[in-house]
């Protein structure tokens, strides 16, 4: 009980510190005024397909009638990073007998060095994507399909990046589960994704903006920038502050699910070449939980068996 007490101390304390980190780095007006076309339905398309964190920071508004939108953004901002910190200590021990209740706390490294290091561009739903992407992995080790189709609508609901989750059971499938059986998984989340992206595009087709936006040669000019050196640039390479770098020195005493799911790092970075802006580091936000838990596991000093 006072272990636990203890827990919930430490990461309420470290929710609050990172929401305020989070918003004062934010600062901006013109990011209040997306948040406030989200909430009321008005912002562009394919932002505004993030549909959860808004309607879910309208009906907090809508239950305690004194709150304005910015205290329930910072209210839910600082449960999703108070979820997330007790649900990675939960994934972390998978693979470790004892997991300390400071170890999980190094996610929140890589997450603060994208959004406050190398670019200052912040929204709450990325956060919640990451919160969403650790249960998923969770219960996909675990193979419990059936508390995983609950969550899984929500992902995608919350982010279209929560197809990463197809692909982490295609990748961790070998010796794990039948092929079949991975293939049959990975086309019902597919055909949920499509389907709740198609809904979303009927629902919201009136608004401004595009379901795809061609980046590549916008992002192939900044990387050329990023290998010349030119202006800040450069400090993209250090992306997630470098998180992995440690947890790869011993990479094979990693348990085999983790290191596969960083099979799943070469085609986000794809896709995000062609479909997204590089340079805002925030949508890589989910990647963190892959590239920070080898390190994480180092840190526990012990050697992990195969998870």
């Amino acid at each position: 009980m006072r272990s636990s007490l203890r827990r919930i101390l430490l990461y309420s304390g470290a929710s609050l510190l990172f929401t305020i980190l989070l918003y004062t780095r934010l600062g901006s007006e013109e990011k209040w005024q997306l948040f406030q076309l989200l909430s009321s339905c008005r912002a562009d398309i394919p932002f505004q397909f993030r549909i959860l964190f808004p309607a879910v920071s309208n009906a907090l508004m809508w239950m305690i009638p004194f709150l304005d939108l910015r205290w329930s953004y910072y209210i839910l901002t600082f449960f999703a990073t108070f979820l997330l910190l007790g649900v990675y200590r939960r994934y972390l021990g998978l693979f470790s007998s004892s997991v300390r209740s400071t170890t999980p706390l190094l996610l929140l490294f890589p997450l603060a060095w994208n959004y406050v290091v190398v670019n200052p561009i912040f929204i709450p739903s990325d956060l919640v994507g990451v919160a969403f992407l650790t249960i998923g992995l969770y219960l996909i080790h675990e193979r419990n399909w059936r508390y995983f189709y609950w969550i899984y609508p929500l992902a995608v609901l919350n982010r279209e990046t929560a197809i990463y989750l197809a692909l982490a059971v295609l990748v961790t499938a070998p010796g794990r589960m039948r092929l079949r059986t991975a293939l049959g998984h990975v086309l019902v989340q597919t055909v949920v994704w499509a389907g709740i992206k198609y809904l979303l595009f009927v629902s919201f087709d009136h608004l401004d903006g595009d379901m795809y936006i061609d980046t590549l040669a916008p992002n192939l000019d900044f990387l050329l920038q990023v290998v010349t050196f030119k202006g800040s640039s450069p400090l993209w390479l250090t992306i997630f502050g470098l998180v992995w770098l440690p947890g790869v020195i011993r990479w094979r005493s990693m348990p085999l699910f983790v290191r596969r799911l960083f099979l799943i790092v070469p085609p986000a970075f794809a896709v995000m070449l062609a479909a997204g802006e590089i340079w805002e580091t925030r949508i890589f936000t989910e990647l963190s939980v892959i590239l920070a838990t080898p390190t994480a596991l180092l840190m526990l000093r012990q050697d992990p068996g195969e998870g």
